[in-house]
């Protein structure tokens, strides 16, 4: 494994490490191999980010057997191979095996994800829960809660949440600092316990925008969109022309809003009162108009399978250009303002992120622009009319937390000027294909497994389902899940964020965590 993934980082010198997905033999369709001979997974997932390609590489593994980390290779799989540790009990070989986001339980070792009949006591025949192949040892347990809160370390470590409500959810973040210099840095997560991927598991399909709303709860309709996107793909479904432009309009008010959180936050934070007014005003023009669209609930469902629920009224395109409009005025005020406040240039010119770093870390979306990386997955893949629509992809330099602000606000015009170009040329026609089922009942066949990505706020959302067997699929309905996957620009960032504060003044910490703007329910998935 070692030496292929060294070949491939030779082969292809701009390579992400994506993801490293655990799954059980049993979820899988497309091996021959004996269900006795192997347990498990893994799949490490690569994009080569010069091509867009993607390049997977598929592990088999034994329970009793270890695999050998690839942390000397990419930092990033750090998290990724706790979590495949923590989830189905693989051995990792020189890996971490602190929890990662779920508590520690002293005692026996609980792995969620392992199917209740490998842990069938032979004795009884009844499930019990699923315990760990390996001895129980201290490095198994999350450190940071007991050994830095005890008295001789209580003036050492600083330590903020996860008490604290953060807008973007609970975490907590610890610090060593000496003198104002952050010297260590540790941020922990596993608060929120979703548990979105256990729960669906089993459930019919039509239950995933549910989720995806909710957890997405800063662009919310970035889940309703990912969600339907994904059917869509999977079944070749067209999508009217009018539908794909409004969606277009709703995603891009939607990026608008996860923006404008992450700077309301950031200019809380500096006691900057006039761009805070402008971003809480924005966000809550955005909601108005998104929730006349969605008939007065904030996670309407508005956009699914095939088009979208329901049509634009005749007033909508005149209220959101004179929106659009104002709003543009503002930003340009903005800037201005902030190009001559010393205090926020002084303030922000901190914690900067190399784009080797960021790289490294497969930090992707606005946080790795502001570092100059372009990559913008609108402008590469094209996804509906993006390929007709003026616009352009903001890059910043050093990625400090000023350079991450500017990207964002750059972002919000660029969105107004999508918006403005969309609402400018609506197509007429339908909004949703009513031969959904028949083009499900018609299709020839569908593949065990599909994936699905689009360019969210903070970079790709990216969407995975393994299907249980059904050879009799007439609907949505019909279609179960056996294993699901759900990961969001946020999970890379969350690991990032403590290597960035090294060497930093402490009172920049918290602008840095606004300023990359995680979304710790994606993370606690």
């Amino acid at each position: 494994l070692i030496k292929l993934v060294q070949k491939l980082k030779a082969e292809f010198p701009h390579l992400l490490l994506l993801d490293i997905f655990a799954r059980e033999h049993a979820n899988d369709r497309t091996y021959a191999e004996p269900a006795e001979a192997l347990d498990f997974f893994l799949e490490y997932r690569f994009l080569d980010i010069d091509s867009l390609e993607n390049i997977n590489i598929y592990v088999s593994v034994q329970a009793d057997r270890y695999v050998p980390s690839i942390t000397s290779l990419f930092v990033n799989a750090d998290w990724c191979e706790r979590e495949a540790h923590e989830m189905y009990g693989i051995g990792l070989r020189n890996a971490d095996r602190t929890n990662l986001l779920t508590p520690a339980v002293f005692g026996e070792r609980i792995f969620p994800f392992r199917s209740q009949d490998k842990s069938q006591d032979k004795s009884t025949g009844a499930n019990g829960p699923v315990w760990g192949p390996f001895a129980i040892d201290k490095s198994f347990f999350r450190p940071g809660s007991i050994e830095k809160n005890t008295p001789e370390n209580f003036y050492k470590w600083k330590v903020w949440g996860p008490h604290i409500a953060w807008p973007n959810g609970p975490a907590r973040l610890l610090m060593d600092t000496e003198g104002d210099t952050i010297k260590k840095a540790s941020l922990e997560v596993g608060f929120s316990h979703r548990a979105l991927e256990k729960k669906l598991e089993g459930r019919s399909v039509n239950d995933i925008a549910l989720y995806l709303e909710r957890i997405s709860y800063l662009a919310p309709h970035f889940g309703s969109f990912l969600t339907a996107y994904f059917f869509e793909t999977l079944f070749q479904l067209p999508i009217p022309e009018r539908a794909q432009a409004l969606r277009m309009a709703i995603l891009e008010m939607s990026r608008i809003m996860s923006h404008c959180t992450a700077l309301d936050n950031l200019f809380f934070i500096l006691e900057l009162q006039t761009p805070l007014t402008v971003m809480k005003w924005a966000r809550t023009k955005c909601w108005e108009l998104l929730l006349e669209l969605s008939g007065g609930n904030y996670f309407g469902d508005l956009i699914v399978v095939g088009g979208l629920k329901k049509d634009i009224a005749r007033s909508f395109p005149t209220k959101c250009l004179a929106f659009v409009h104002e709003l543009t005025n503002h930003m340009d005020s903005i800037a201005s303002y902030l190009k001559h406040n010393q205090a926020w240039f002084a303030q922000t010119q901190q914690v900067p992120l190399d784009h080797h770093l960021g790289l490294q870390y497969g930090l992707l979306g606005p946080n790795i622009r502001a570092s100059g990386i372009n990559l913008d997955f609108r402008k590469r893949i094209k996804p509906y009319f993006y390929s007709e629509i003026d616009f352009e992809v903001p890059l910043g330099v050093t990625g400090t937390i000023h350079d991450r602000a500017l990207i964002r606000m750059e972002e919000i015009k660029q969105s107004l000027r999508i918006i403005s170009q969309i609402l400018d040329h609506v197509p007429e026609g339908d909004i949703l294909n009513q031969n959904i089922n028949a083009v499900i009942a018609h299709c020839p066949g569908f593949p065990p497994r599909h994936r699905a990505m689009v360019e969210g706020p903070e970079g790709p959302l990216m969407l995975e389902i393994y299907f249980q067997k059904n050879t009799s699929v007439k609907t949505m309905n019909d279609l179960r899940i056996e294993r699901f996957r759900f990961l969001s620009g946020g999970f890379m960032a969350a690991q990032c964020l403590p290597n960035v504060l090294l060497e930093q003044p402490y009172e920049s910490a918290l602008m840095a965590l606004y300023s990359f703007n995680i979304n710790f329910a994606e993370v606690d998935r």
